[in-house]
């Protein structure tokens, strides 16, 4: 198993030898039949440990991703905010992202909460994965992966090796002081973004984002049905008043 998708004609040699290493591993677990095909076979576009735009999160995945990343904590209504690095970032460099977080944001600043399931791994670290704090944002009304947020400290220049090696030479955008810069692939719709920065004591830290585009797309179209048929309703119930 990969943290990301592997393109079908690379095959980097750190991943295949633990891909070797883990086969006893998957074998040893074909019998179970709560595992989820989502974790046997990985999906299209961005992944991250298999969970892919077509991923629907269950009981089996939520096992999973505990093993992994350790402890989570979960928010079943979330405020859903796409910048990053800085205010007007997006705008400035990724305009339809721009307008996919004003959608999901009232026009006039005020942060809205979206019926979602996030799973929040604050200490990541401790179970030895290259990671220090994961964010998991699933659509409340399909399961489906909204948007991933993962902190990775200096030691991420080799998960940075590796996206190269997989999706191809990324774009890259400077920003700021101190050498900041962003990297982005786009699939489709969906954007894999990272930004690389130093903290207050110079080390390098990395901040990796996955936006499923078409996912939170359709959560939006989703609130809209559900506003208007409660507006029905209410137009309804003052017609029967009189």
């Amino acid at each position: 198993m990969t943290f990301f998708k592997t393109r079908p004609d690379r095959t980097p040699p750190l991943l295949l030898l633990l891909a070797l290493s883990l086969l006893p591993a998957v074998l040893g677990g074909c019998g179970d039949s709560s595992a989820p095909p989502q974790l046997a076979t990985e999906p299209a576009g961005f992944t991250f440990f298999n969970l892919g735009a077509s991923t629907v999160l269950n009981d089996a995945i939520r096992r999973d991703l505990r093993d992994r990343l350790g402890p989570y904590a979960t928010e079943t209504r979330s405020i859903i905010d796409l910048e990053v690095n800085y205010r007007g970032f997006l705008k400035e460099h990724f305009p339809e992202l721009h307008q996919l977080n004003r959608r999901l944001n009232s026009p006039i600043g005020e942060r809205v909460a979206h019926p979602t399931e996030k799973l929040m791994f604050r200490h990541a670290g401790r179970q030895k994965a290259p990671f220090e704090k994961v964010f998991l944002v699933f659509s409340g009304h399909t399961q489906t992966p909204l948007l991933f947020n993962i902190y990775m400290p200096e030691e991420g220049q080799e998960t940075m090796t590796a996206l190269t090696e997989k999706y191809g030479q990324p774009e890259e955008i400077a920003w700021g002081e101190n050498g900041a810069r962003t990297l982005f692939w786009r699939e489709n719709a969906d954007v894999l973004m990272v930004t690389v920065s130093t903290n207050v004591f110079g080390e390098a830290q990395y901040h990796i984002m996955i936006y499923f585009c078409d996912n939170l797309e359709a959560m939006v179209r989703a609130q809209q049905e559900e506003q208007r048929q409660r507006q029905e309703q209410l137009k309804q119930r003052g017609v029967r008043a009189f």
